[in-house]
């Protein structure tokens, strides 16, 4: 059981760091960053900023220029001139990615307390920024 304890607690500590650094902000530039790496993405697409928005609390991230979550893809046709260009850039907060963010703030909160508030930003705008009626 205390090796679990202690898991649990890494995992913790892990999961309170990454919420902490995107509350600060991130920007950097992808390690690699050129051909070598992917030979379609334009330089921009390797300048990399996320963080947690102020009023909403949705976590965000991306650019016009590169591919913010897993269901995205960087052009390659030089012919129907999408080269180097996302063809679904998703900037800004990505739903699922709040939904997940928010389901790890709850379990968070139940843990080690301290993440009410920004819990209740995301519950207060969930809607209105992402439900677009019938």
């Amino acid at each position: 059981k205390q090796w679990y304890q202690r898991r649990v607690r890494a995992v913790l500590e892990c999961v309170q760091e990454v919420i902490a650094r995107h509350l600060a902000g991130i920007h950097f530039t992808e390690e690699g960053a050129g051909p070598a790496l992917d030979e379609h993405l334009k330089y921009e697409g390797f300048l990399i900023q996320a963080g947690i928005h102020a009023e909403t609390g949705f976590v965000f991230g991306g650019s016009q220029h590169n591919c913010g979550t897993w269901m995205d893809k960087v052009g390659s046709s030089d012919m129907a001139g999408n080269r180097g260009i996302p063809a679904t850039p998703r900037d800004g907060s990505a739903v699922e990615l709040v939904g997940l963010s928010y389901l790890t703030l709850k379990w968070l909160n139940k843990q080690v307390g301290g993440y009410t508030e920004l819990i209740s930003r995301i519950e207060a705008n969930f809607e209105r920024c992402f439900w677009t009626g019938s």
